[in-house]
């Protein structure tokens, strides 16, 4: 199931983490990093959408596609 197993994220212009929604557990402070780092790797356009493969928090490999707004907005998810 996409929704139950896909990790979706919103940010910013500026980078900030506007709504996210995982399966992950992690504390704050590693979440916090790891979606600064996402967006960081988003902006320096290191993702083929679909071809670009991350591990997530748990170490798993995940496929991630990006959508870039009007508003300046970023979404990006990342599936299994």
């Amino acid at each position: 199931n996409l929704m139950r197993d896909g990790a979706y994220y919103v940010f910013d212009a500026n980078g900030t983490l506007l709504f996210s929604r995982t399966s992950f557990s992690a504390d704050a402070q590693d979440f916090e990093a790891y979606t600064a780092e996402l967006f960081r790797q988003v902006r320096q356009g290191e993702f083929d959408n679909g071809e670009t493969t991350i591990r997530d928090l748990n170490d798993d490999k995940r496929g991630v596609y990006i959508f870039e707004m009007s508003n300046g907005w970023t979404c990006v998810l990342t599936v299994p």
